[in-house]
């Protein structure tokens, strides 16, 4: 029988990185197809998938907001 657990990510960005480094978070989080950083071998979102997280129990979300300090 394995272990299962919750991973929470929180990332707190500057107001100054740059633009194709969003659009890669976008993509990895489902937000938008984006033309960022990833190259050929790397084409499947991390975090794309939503809904139950049935084995652990809970919901599986992502999200990019600004917030008032960029």
């Amino acid at each position: 029988m394995a272990d299962l657990c919750a991973v929470d990510v929180s990332l707190n960005l500057a107001a100054t990185v740059p633009d194709a480094v969003l659009s890669e978070l976008r993509r990895h989080l489902g937000h938008e197809d984006g033309d960022g950083l990833a190259d050929e071998s790397d084409d499947h979102p991390v975090w794309a998938a939503r809904g139950p997280a049935r084995r652990i129990g809970g919901v599986l979300v992502g999200e990019l907001i600004r917030t008032d300090q960029g």
